[in-house]
């Protein structure tokens, strides 16, 4: 790893990026470290000594962007995001310290993953902890590169390759971490705390890590990749599934006072909010959903828990869409959090957007969401898991409803097995009546026919009691009127009633206010973005403003996706547009820009 890092620092590639002053300066570090090994004192002293000569080394690299003039282009700028100042382009926030200094910081990184070997591991949690802040600083850097750059259709080798370079500096931060506490320690709080609590930089360093391609032996290798990439991914992958949880959002919790149930509700539902809105920034879901179907039988249910707890189904019992006074929104608020707060009604609001937002990546991707969800109700799975998984899918079906071809595939899944009737599920209401509301929320209606009409129609009259009641006390969304066809099946009322979410369990131990004034650089940037800053299709942060004919402004991008291609129907106005007819906006760029630096911190490492 080192040798990969002299060779960087040996480009001219490099000499032109940040000038002889930044290669000497690299260089130097690359020596301090040669002389250490040749020095072969493998004592602890030797290793600790080692150890801090490599994280100087990743410091090193990592503020190589400091010595990058604004001007520089080195043929990946424009993929990337920004471009040279006498272009119309050239203020916007991404990756514009070109290839060398990618290569340089991840393969650097790389090196300092390999001195977490356990002969320190005090000394090695204790650089962890200050890489972390090292790389907090152009978190924004990378989440503008990895976003565009992994956005586009094609790439030329140089931006291919400096995509696998960003994804590097990525994948090499988490394996330090991994390495550090173990892979089997790797957990939801691990990944959290290495984040900086920052949903959108822990978003951004997921997908860094999961949409990385394992190489075959014998590939070349500009950045080197763990020879244990897998089993870092699967790690990963199940750390970040479990960010939604009570125990990462309480994780800043210290016992010291004692806070209300509401209050612990409140937290819970913007942590799940921040959560849903990261994703969506970061362009999150497909590589998601793509890196869970590797093994779906075995992540399935754990995905399924995610998108369920961060689409907040509790939040929509009202309906997504509808109208009240504002004095009725804060009641309501308060009914569904517990208890009387003065901000219960923006949270609940911030949340229903983020859970909006979610919405519409999730639907872009919904068969291969469902096609993953199927594979799962045919594995061996005890009673409270599987029933965990339906509540949860018939949840996610009211937010993203598959196809009925996929809704039929999936009851066909759970009910259509041998397994399934010879472990009595055909029979059992805790499983048939999840799967009735999952299918009035999917627009599955008893008159298609199919197993699960087959199976309602033969259970006998006391399995269809105890199916609705389970309705009466379902805490999620329903579409009524498809639950009343299933009601009419069964001759008996269909009703489910919107209630309170369940607290928060524990006898309330405090939670404090979180500290925010570390780690949030990123996200608090995106979040706090005035409105005309934001595209009229998802609300998100524009990169590359365009407007529409009908003189509307998106995120170029997001559009494209919208349209399914390079032309459509405007999803906001309905009218026949092409991306070709819509104008760049160069000078708004330049705006967003221009506010976006002036919002991130100005101290970078020396």
């Amino acid at each position: 790893a080192v040798a990969a890092v002299a060779r960087c620092a040996a480009s001219m590639d490099l000499l032109k990026a940040v000038g002889g002053k930044g290669t000497w300066g690299l260089q130097r570090r690359i020596s301090e470290v040669d002389a250490a090994i040749r020095a072969q004192e493998w004592t602890p002293h030797g290793y600790r000594i080692l150890g801090e000569l490599l994280y100087e080394l990743a410091r090193e690299a990592i503020g190589l962007g400091t010595s990058v003039e604004d001007a520089f282009d080195d043929g990946t700028v424009a993929a990337a995001g920004v471009a040279l100042d006498d272009n119309p382009y050239s203020e916007e926030c991404g990756w514009d310290y070109g290839l060398a200094v990618a290569q340089a910081t991840s393969n650097s990184l790389a090196a300092f993953a390999a001195s977490v070997d356990g002969h320190d591991p005090e000394g090695s949690a204790d650089r962890l902890e200050r890489l972390s802040l090292d790389l907090d600083y152009f978190a924004a850097h990378v989440f503008g590169g990895l976003c565009r750059l992994g956005e586009q259709e094609q790439l030329q080798p140089r931006e291919q390759n400096l995509l696998e370079a960003l994804q590097g500096v990525c994948t090499w931060s988490m394996a330090a971490v991994a390495r550090s506490v173990g892979y089997q320690r790797l957990s939801a709080n691990v990944v959290w705390e290495w984040s900086c609590r920052d949903a959108l930089w822990a978003s951004v360093l997921v997908k860094g890590v999961l949409s990385t391609a394992i190489k075959e032996f014998y590939s070349e290798r500009l950045v080197l990749e763990p020879s244990e990439l897998w089993a870092l991914q699967r790690a990963v992958l199940a750390s970040f599934l479990g960010l939604a949880s009570h125990q990462v959002a309480f994780s800043e919790e210290d016992g010291a006072n004692e806070v209300s149930i509401s209050r612990r509700n409140e937290d819970l539902v913007r942590h799940r909010a921040e959560l849903a809105a990261a994703m969506t920034s970061s362009h999150l879901v497909e590589v998601l959903l793509r890196a869970t179907d590797l093994e779906a039988t075995h992540d399935g249910p754990a995905l399924a828990a995610f998108l369920a707890s961060a689409l907040q189904p509790e939040l929509a019992v009202c309906g997504p869409d509808c109208e009240i006074s504002a004095a009725l929104e804060q009641a309501t608020a308060e009914v569904l959090l517990g208890g009387s707060s003065p901000s219960a009604a923006s949270t609940i609001a911030e949340g229903r957007r983020a859970s909006a937002a979610l919405t519409g990546a999730l639907a872009r991707h919904a068969g291969v969401l469902w096609g993953i969800l199927a594979k799962v109700p045919g594995t061996v799975m005890t009673g409270q898991a599987r029933q965990a998984l339906l509540r949860n899918c018939a949840d996610l079906a009211y937010f993203v409803p598959p196809h009925q071809p996929g809704a039929a595939w999936f009851l066909d899944a759970c009910l259509g097995s041998s397994a399934t009737a010879a472990e009595g599920y055909s029979n059992d209401p805790a499983t048939l009546a999840p799967l009735c509301l999952l299918a009035a929320n999917s627009g599955l209606l008893p008159g298609s026919g199919g197993v699960l009409v087959a199976t309602m129609s033969a259970v006998p009259a006391e399995v269809k009691a105890a199916v609705s009641e389970r309705w009466a006390r379902w805490r999620g969304p329903v579409r009524q009127e498809g639950l009343i066809q299933w009601g009419m099946l069964l001759e008996v009322a269909a009703q489910c009633k919107p209630l309170a979410p369940e607290p928060v369990p524990t006898s309330a131990p405090a939670a404090p206010t979180p500290n925010r004034t570390r780690g949030k650089a990123l996200q608090d940037v995106v979040e706090s973005a005035p409105a005309n800053f934001r595209c009229s299709l998802d609300g998100q942060l524009m990169m590359d403003p365009v407007l529409s004919p009908q003189g509307v402004v998106f995120e170029r991008t997001a559009l494209a996706e919208a349209l399914g291609g390079v032309e459509g129907i405007c999803p906001l106005t309905g009218c026949t547009v092409s991306l070709q007819a819509c104008k760049r906006l160069p000078d708004l760029r330049r705006e967003i820009t221009k506010w976006v630096r002036q919002q991130l911190p100005a101290e970078r490492p020396r």
